[in-house]
């Protein structure tokens, strides 16, 4: 705090630049208090993405990456700002499973946002561009996801929705809670072992308990059934479970460190189109309406 109060006491130095300043001050503490808010009256004329956008980095807890928000929110138009937030969600997943290439978050993010504030950088694209070094491409956050050990319920939570949402095209743009009321996290091989669980020793069941792979969301009536049970009896919780990432699970006829390897690696190709590098507002992929119609005629020409 000294040697911030030293910096500005240089910079503003007369009434004039102490009036601006203030008024800086002011504008930018309503913006920040709607970063915090993603509820905040402030995101309506942003859209309903940009509010889940924000949701989500409050639900990362990343806040190193406030002070960029504040540039982006001040100098960004409209459309440019819901790329951003877009953008920033996916750099914030990726440096979490694979972690910062080199000095702090905290420096590159402000020295970012300084860019943005002096107008270096004015859109999406430009900040895209200026986070390369940060964020790790498509073939090393798909390999880091491949084997990553999610220790924090909340956020495995969230990458399993985020994935879930994207490869199911009718489910909406999902908003993040840190609720469990509606869904919780499910261990395929269970906290506590028993001998229906011969696959793992301590050491592999240390290793693989909490590897996305052998997660699951389920709903919290849906949960509650399957607990410590044997591979055979959670199956059929599984089988019923409307989330398809889970669902998948039940088609195995086993559930060992190969299965759970597996699995990741099919996760992990999804996370990559989940949170990929590109500002624009995620859209699940669906079937061209060519190949509906398509459909539609064989279909009628067999009724025939």
């Amino acid at each position: 705090e000294r040697e911030l109060y030293k910096t500005i006491r240089k910079k503003v130095n007369n009434t004039t630049k102490s009036v601006e300043f203030t008024r800086d001050l002011e504008q930018h503490a309503r913006t920040y208090v709607a970063i915090l808010n993603s509820d905040h009256v402030f995101w309506k004329k942003y859209g309903e993405n940009a509010r889940g956008y924000v949701a989500t980095l409050n639900l990362l807890r990343m806040e190193q990456i406030r002070p960029l928000l504040l540039a982006i929110l001040a100098n960004f138009k409209q459309p440019q700002v819901v790329k951003a937030l877009r953008l920033l969600v996916s750099c914030v997943v990726r440096v979490l499973i694979v972690g910062s290439r080199g000095g702090t978050l905290e420096k590159q993010y402000a020295d970012t946002a300084k860019a943005v504030s002096d107008g270096t950088i004015t859109n999406e694209k430009q900040l895209r561009a200026a986070l390369e070094k940060l964020v790790p491409a498509n073939s090393e956050f798909l390999k880091a996801f491949a084997v990553a050990t999610v220790s924090k319920n909340y956020l495995a939570r969230y990458y399993l929705r985020a994935i879930e949402q994207y490869s199911t095209p009718k489910l909406p743009e999902w908003v993040p809670s840190e609720s469990t009321d509606d869904v919780t996290l499910e261990h395929v091989v269970p906290k506590t072992l028993s001998d229906d669980w011969s696959a793992f020793d301590e050491d592999t069941h240390r290793s693989y308990l909490k590897r996305i792979g052998n997660l699951a969301i389920m709903s919290a009536t849906d949960n509650s059934t399957s607990g410590n049970e044997k591979f055979s009896t959670k199956k059929k919780a599984y089988r019923k479970s409307s989330f398809q990432s889970t669902k998948m699970i039940a088609s195995q006829a086993i559930w060992t460190p190969t299965e759970i390897e597996s699995r990741q690696e099919h996760l992990a190709a999804l996370a990559v189109k989940t949170w990929r590098l590109s500002g624009d507002t995620r859209k699940p992929a669906v079937k061209k309406k060519s190949d509906k119609k398509k459909a539609a005629k064989k279909k009628t020409a067999r009724k025939k």
